[in-house]
């Protein structure tokens, strides 16, 4: 933080600098103005550039853009001092077109807006301008029609310097500081008419002969005389450059509405954990990921949690050396105050960036603005250096975390092909064309346990095609099961059907589970961090487990057997997975996250809404034990598997769950 204000206090000489040498003058004009070539020509200045942007691409530290009359739809990102002047704030407008914030400042650098107008932004933080410790000089600039969900629908900055000089802003929106937002910035207001709120958090603010309809200063109530805004009625801009306080390491006191202890995660509820998740939830759902991708995006969501806070957490320990592959992880610094709630939104929006990367923009938007809003609440109360150190500790564990990601085989299972084996009747056959749904998920280095085949329960049931065989009878049962379904037993096969893209995959209604017994027991953050973090493991393991034994066995799905021993004209309930039959995955996850949930929480009552958003009425359950036997006997109710498949997949999952019980124990159950 110091290094960030000492920059920002010396960035307008450097500007100062640049000018006295001499600068060049790059002229846009959208109406006759040429895209550069890339590399930029080597007289920048010939010829006009068709849009901002391109200018900035060839521009310099000191040089002046000189924007022609007209309206600019352009997005853009300065990280050069330079000066955008326009010809009028009345004719040369720049507009975020809704599609993102109009101007973002690089960390460290200090430019100048001058003669224009800053409108259609849209953004989380500062929709008109941003920075987070650059310096922004706006002169004769109106701000206007810009909104920002969280605060700065004008400006924003976190803890750089902003001078506003004979400058309107007015008519932009934010639930804080609709027209200026400092968290710990130095903002300056000259000579200029602000008819939206200007807030500084916990830096300055200073007026000098400017109109103000509404200039609230938030800050903790035993500092208020000292951070008063001050009136200077003879005070110039350059003396206003000189008032920026001397920076310093001194943390900024916290309102005692909501105290800080940086020495446990049992101070802090659960909210950040079951927000996270959450996202996690509904961005799996959004993206159609399969079971065994979301599984995989659980687990490591829910280990980054844990071990984000686990110094925090006293009596608990680290899953380095229980998980396979897990190197010691950074560690606080001693005696160092943390906020664990900043600590584990850095970690978990490292990871989840890096594990969502290919996900839409609007997954990654969810993300950020989540990460961006627990920031900001949490900015609120915690001392400036606990939280930029906060920050920057659980960046450190979410990166170390995703480098350990990456190395579970993840990545070289995409690039694989798979043939289907052939010629045994046992086999399973790909329905219509049907391309095999992870094939190779079992190569993947399992988290906890030993290696992917350590809770394998034996095909106890031998194939045949014999009337009255074992094997025969189990596909009767389906049939008959499926011609005759009660509405009770059609209702729980849709219930736990757990479609990809209509909900979050059968993983997923476990997390959904979850989430929901945290809102119910309300813990606090330790309690909430061991539950994500055993139980997702547990769920990330069960697919690795379910899926090598399923392209191990590769049995005959139901619907295949019947329609050609039994009747040809039967279909199933749901439809069937692209995938080999034995075991039933949901009945190793069910088995799996139930023994979990249960050496934690006992046999206690809950009730399921997960489907709630499908028309779906809630079910209650007596114990977790229960929810898995109802969600494993789904599938054959859907004529997806046999019953086979269904009690030696709860039995595997419930060695999942054991294996993970033992090898990653964190602390005496």
């Amino acid at each position: 933080m110091r290094a960030r204000l000492i920059a920002a206090f010396l960035l307008s000489a450097l500007v100062l600098t640049a000018h006295a040498q001499g600068v060049a003058t790059l002229r846009v004009d959208h109406a006759g103005g040429q895209t550069a070539d890339i590399p930029c020509p080597a007289d920048r200045t010939a010829s006009a550039y068709a849009s901002i942007g391109a200018a900035l691409g060839c521009a310099q530290s000191g040089d002046v853009i000189a924007i022609a009359a007209g309206t600019y739809r352009e997005n853009l990102t300065l990280d050069n001092a330079v000066v955008l002047r326009g010809a009028g704030r009345d004719v040369t407008m720049l507009d975020g077109g809704g599609a993102g914030r109009v101007v973002t400042v690089a960390d460290n650098v200090a430019v100048t807006l001058e003669a224009l107008t800053l409108t259609g932004g849209s953004a989380n933080l500062g929709a008109g301008v941003y920075t987070y410790a650059g310096l922004i000089n706006l002169t004769d600039v109106l701000v206007t029609g810009n909104t920002a969900a969280i605060s700065g629908g004008g400006v924003y900055s976190y803890a750089g310097r902003v001078r506003v000089t004979n400058s309107r802003i007015a008519g932009n929106s934010a639930p804080e500081g609709a027209g200026i937002y400092g968290q710990v910035a130095a903002i300056t207001i000259i000579d200029s008419d602000i008819a939206d709120s200007a807030v500084s958090a916990t830096g300055t603010l200073e007026v000098v002969t400017a109109q103000l309809t509404e200039i609230p200063l938030v800050i903790p109530t035993e500092t208020t005389a000292a951070l008063e805004p001050t009136i200077l009625a003879t005070a110039t801009p350059a003396a206003m450059m000189t008032t920026l306080p001397p920076p310093t390491d001194a943390p900024v006191p916290v309102p005692t509405a909501a105290p800080l202890d940086p020495s446990s995660a049992a101070a802090q509820d659960a909210r950040i954990a079951i927000d996270w998740m959450d996202a996690v939830y509904r961005s799996a759902k959004r993206e159609g990921y399969s079971p065994p991708v979301v599984s995989r995006l659980i687990a490591y969501a829910g280990v980054t949690l844990y071990e984000s806070i686990v110094p925090g957490m006293p009596g608990y320990r680290s899953l380095t050396g229980g998980l396979n592959g897990l190197s010691p992880l950074p560690q606080p610094e001693p005696g160092m105050a943390y906020d664990w709630p900043v600590v584990a939104n850095a970690a978990l929006g490292t990871v989840t960036a890096g594990l969502f990367s290919e996900s839409t923009a609007e997954t990654l938007t969810a993300f950020s603005t989540l990460r961006e809003r627990i920031d900001f609440a949490r900015g609120e109360v915690v001392p400036v250096n606990a939280f930029i150190r906060s920050q920057e500790y659980g960046a450190a564990v979410g990166q170390a975390i995703l480098d350990w990601a990456t190395q579970d085989n993840y990545g070289a299972t995409r690039a694989l092909t798979y043939n289907v084996p052939a010629g045994d009747p046992a086999y399973w056959v790909p329905l219509n064309g049907q391309q095999p749904l992870e094939p190779y998920w079992g190569m993947l280095r399992p988290i906890a346990l030993p290696f992917s085949a350590a809770c394998f329960v034996p095909l106890d049931v031998p194939f045949s095609t014999e009337a009255g065989s074992p094997f025969y009878e189990e596909a009767m049962e389906v049939y008959r099961t499926g011609q005759s379904l009660t509405p009770e037993q059609e209702m729980t096969a849709r219930y736990w059907a757990d479609t990809p893209g209509e909900t979050a995959s059968p993983p997923g209604h476990w997390l959904a589970i979850m989430n929901q017994i945290a809102e119910l027991r309300q813990p606090n953050l330790e309690e909430a961090a061991e539950m994500y973090a055993l139980t997702g493991i547990a769920i990330g393991d069960a697919f690795i487990s379910a899926w090598q034994a399923k392209y191990q066995v590769q049995l005959i799905r139901p619907i295949n057997y019947v329609q050609t021993y039994i009747d040809p004209t039967w279909q199933p309930l749901l439809g069937t997975p692209a995938v080999p039959e034995y075991p039933s995955g949901h009945s190793v996850v069910s088995g799996a996250a139930a023994a979990v949930l249960k050496a934690l929480y006992g046999d206690m009552t809950f009730l399921d809404t997960a489907q709630s958003p499908l028309g779906l009425p809630p079910r209650s359950f007596n114990s977790f034990e229960e929810a898995a036997q109802e969600a494993a006997m789904s599938r054959l109710y859907g004529g997806i598997h046999y019953r086979s498949a269904i009690d030696n997949g709860l039995q595997q999952g419930r060695c999942v769950a054991a294996q993970v019980l033992e090898r990653a124990m964190i602390h005496d159950m």
